[in-house]
């Protein structure tokens, strides 16, 4: 074809593989158990996949056939592959816990797709690789990254999830995987039985500090921790405290990459486009998360207690996976709306100019510290869902960029578990914050402060609660209460703006004691 003969390629049709390797099983690996240092490694080890056994596997398959192969994919300028006869494979990009490369031919693809399956499998027990390809002539880059998503998506669905395998009839396992104990951790004055998995994950968690992405420099250098046991995030050590899963996702990545490269766009100039658009978006969130941990610095959001200098120097959260436009972490339940609210108001004024913003929503799940942090982290990102439901739902109104984020959450007490139905009527969650004008929203994120300002300034945390109950009996209990705390001096109208069944109301009481308002103040500027 006159397109080939342009860029120098064969005269097959089908010359080159594209090809998508894709982590899976990550959230059962990550939060397998309730042990911060288990789900920190684990997210390292996610991370090492991608990013280190994958191009050591490109690194071994070049060298057995003394071929090269390009692996910075964020240097590279140019697709370089159709030039360069020497050239085998070339990563288009990585990242979001998946990555795209360009192969020569389907043998090399097999070749490095057989050794990243061993190391994965050795080093990292417990996760799910898959990998799909296509064939391509190389002319329409982005009809060939719709083929290859939809070839990846079957994949998936027809992939047979196997048990971790552990050829032992009789040993001691542990409580919550069952897998058998294989190993022993030795501390100074007692010792740990763990299995394999957990080994992998506790050394993991040894090089974290090597996950430059979770452990930005601060002004000055100071040196930082986060905590290591659940303990920590306790308000008082050993005691059951809530805690908060909060899981931050962008808006719209895969229209906005479909966007930039429109409807048929080749290699050579869409590659580029790609690798520079990935880049952006991980930098972004990066900076981002940057700028809101220097924030809680400057403010001393640290960790107090009667313990050494470095203890008190520790955060009381701790980020879990920052990958893309995905950002995971654990904290204080008073910290998670400052927080997230915080992360994505500082993500749009980092893009202050820009026409079309990237935008992320979020979701926080309110749980016990001694909760499943698995079925916790389920629950997080059901609220992110519920969040972009709200933000598409505009966005399809709007018809046009929108500079607005949203965040959902749900509170977990007792053996609640998931989305319970019940009340639903009286939540107004999502909330919305961003643009200026978003502040006379009725779903804003400053209606919802304004009622938790004014419980916390005018109302006694036993009549709240009293009215929390009232709630939940439903609004005939409600309305009765009404009239009780008027003969006593409280006027529920005073409370909220309007009617309190249209108020933020029932969303305040329950998250009554866990949001730091000063913060919140200070992250959405609230005059």
């Amino acid at each position: 074809s006159k397109t080939k003969e342009k860029m120098g390629m064969g005269n097959n049709k089908s010359d080159y593989i594209l090809a998508k390797f894709d982590v899976g099983g990550i959230q059962d690996y990550i939060f397998a158990t309730n042990r911060l240092r288990e789900n920190a490694g684990a997210s390292y080890q996610v991370t090492r996949i991608m990013e280190e056994f994958l191009l050591e596997s490109f690194r071994e398959a070049a060298d057995e056939k003394n071929v090269e192969v390009l692996l910075d994919w964020k240097l590279a300028d140019r697709l370089r592959l159709p030039q360069d006869e020497r050239m085998m494979a070339e990563v288009i990009y990585i990242g979001g816990g998946n990555a795209v490369a360009l192969f020569r031919n389907l043998e090399f693809f097999c070749r490095v797709g057989e050794k990243l399956g061993i190391k994965a499998a050795v080093k990292c027990q417990g996760v799910y690789l898959t990998a799909a390809y296509i064939e391509t002539d190389l002319s329409d880059f982005a009809a060939d990254r719709r083929r290859l998503d939809q070839e990846m998506n079957e994949k998936k669905k027809h992939m047979i999830r196997q048990l971790v395998y552990s050829p032992f009839p009789v040993v001691e396992q542990e409580d919550g995987s069952h897998q058998p104990i294989t190993a022993q951790i030795h501390y100074e004055t007692e010792s740990e039985n763990v299995t394999r998995i957990q080994l992998q994950k506790r050394n993991a968690y040894k090089d974290i500090v090597h996950y430059k992405r979770l452990f930005p420099v601060l002004d000055n250098g100071v040196s930082y921790g986060y905590p290591e046991e659940m303990d920590q995030l306790s308000r008082e050590y050993g005691e059951d405290s809530m805690v908060a899963v909060v899981h931050i996702d962008g808006n719209g990545m895969g229209d906005r990459m479909n966007e930039l490269l429109g409807e048929h766009m080749g290699y050579l100039e869409g590659v580029p486009i790609i690798r520079r658009e990935s880049k952006k978006i991980a930098g972004l969130f990066e900076k981002t998360y940057h700028e809101v941990l220097q924030e809680l610095w400057d403010c001393q959001v640290l960790i107090r207690g009667n313990g050494t200098e470095e203890e008190r120097r520790i955060f009381p959260l701790r980020p879990i996976l920052m990958d893309g436009d995905d950002f995971t972490f654990i904290c204080r339940a008073e910290l998670a709306v400052p927080i997230a609210a915080g992360f994505m108001m500082k993500l749009l004024q980092m893009q202050d100019g820009e026409e079309k913003k990237i935008t992320a929503c979020g979701g926080i799940a309110f749980v016990h510290s001694h909760f499943p942090f698995r079925v916790a982290y389920s629950i997080a990102e059901k609220s992110c869902g519920q969040a972009k439901n709200a933000w598409y739902e505009e966005k399809k109104q709007k018809r046009s960029a929108m500079a607005v984020c949203f965040l959902d959450f749900q509170v977990i007490k007792d053996s609640e578990v998931g989305f319970s139905l019940k009340n639903r009527n009286y939540q107004k969650r999502p909330y919305s914050l961003g643009i200026d004008e978003n502040r006379t929203r009725d779903n804003s994120l400053e209606s919802l402060y304004d009622v938790l300002v004014k419980m916390e300034e005018d109302w006694p945390s036993g009549r709240l609660h009293k009215m929390y109950r009232a709630f939940l009996e439903g609004g005939h209990a409600m309305e009765f209460l009404k009239k009780e705390f008027v003969s006593r001096g409280y006027k529920i109208d005073n409370l909220v703006s309007g009617r309190w069944e249209d108020s933020p109301l029932f969303d305040a009481l329950e998250m009554q004691g866990m949001c730091r308002l000063d913060l919140v103040n200070k992250f959405l500027n609230i005059q």
